[in-house]
């Protein structure tokens, strides 16, 4: 791992830990989108069986997810307060500011927008030490 990479693990590291104590960072994803692609399916990132398994554990506990963006103009669509159902009524834009991040449950209905040129970010797993 490159230097630049670590120094921005542990950073990410210490961030997740001030937000949120019980979440770790977990296998961290390079994300490319090309112009002209589609918006991504809305979807959860963890499944109800997953968050089962980690209030098992962590009774309460939600993992989360991350989006680090790389550039400027990095765009996420989700559906405010949508858990169980998607409802488009709720739909919103979040714009990632360069070198900030987002973090939300995982259990949040969320997708990925199209891009008029190529974006780059990190997306980045929220889970509990211990829990795979």
């Amino acid at each position: 791992m490159s230097d630049s990479v670590l120094a921005l693990k542990t950073g990410l590291q210490v961030l997740v830990g001030m937000i949120h104590p019980g979440w770790v960072p977990n296998t961290f994803s390079f994300m490319r989108s090309d112009p002209g692609g589609i918006d991504q399916e809305p979807h959860q990132d963890y499944t109800t069986s997953d968050i089962e398994r980690f209030q098992a554990e962590h009774p309460g506990g939600v993992p989360g997810s991350m989006i680090f963006a790389l550039q400027a103009g990095t765009r996420l669509r989700v559906f405010e307060g949508c858990f169980d159902a998607r409802d488009e009524n709720k739909a919103t834009i979040v714009t990632v500011p360069t070198e900030f991040c987002v973090l939300f449950r995982g259990d949040l209905i969320h997708s990925g927008v199209a891009y008029e040129e190529t974006n780059y970010r990190i997306h980045c797993y929220l889970t509990y030490e211990g829990v795979q």
